[in-house]
């Protein structure tokens, strides 16, 4: 409700800034830790990356990846307890079945990040100055605290709000976008 009504205004930015300052004067203190907790930056955040062309951008960078793990006709696990027992003529059937596993996850996210990679341009311009905000407000007050400097700053905004908020929710429930 609140969204909908600085979005209706032309003055969703505003309420973006206010809930990034905030987050920001209030998490500094651990900056690996700022924007890993819910918050109303964090859920503000949903609100604007899920939007219909926060959608779009999911679906474009992550559905040729799922489609590609959905075509998988082998058991993708790395849990040795959770693969059935092996076979006592294969000693190595466990520790193979783990490094196919593995090499088809390590390739699906390099798919993933190639498309990330890819698709930088085709980001929304409120999602853009949403991560802007975030990024320029951290390096702000890291400086002030001789904390972080611009690169750490820029990474941390994109591991904690593009990728833990926005991709990594849709590639974990991918139905649920």
């Amino acid at each position: 409700p609140l969204h909908c009504m600085f979005h209706r205004h032309n003055r969703e930015l505003d309420l973006v800034h206010w809930a990034i300052d905030r987050d920001v004067k209030n998490g500094i203190k651990e900056a690996n830790s700022l924007f890993r907790t819910p918050s109303t930056a964090t859920r503000l955040l949903r609100t604007v990356f899920f939007s219909s062309q926060g959608q779009e951008l999911l679906k474009h960078i992550l559905l040729p990846t799922i489609r590609k793990i959905w075509k998988v006709s082998v058991k993708i696990e790395l849990n040795a307890v959770r693969l059935p027992p092996p076979d006592p003529n294969d000693p190595n059937e466990v520790e193979d079945t783990i490094k196919h596993s593995l090499k088809l996850i390590l390739g699906f996210a390099d798919n993933v990040l190639n498309m990330v990679f890819k698709s930088v341009k085709g980001v929304p311009v409120t999602i853009r100055k949403f991560l802007l905000y975030a990024r320029n407000t951290v390096i702000g007050v890291t400086h002030e605290n001789g904390e972080a400097d611009e690169d750490t700053a820029t990474q941390l905004v994109v591991a904690s709000l593009f990728f833990l908020r926005f991709i990594c929710p849709a590639f974990v429930t991918p139905h649920a976008y």
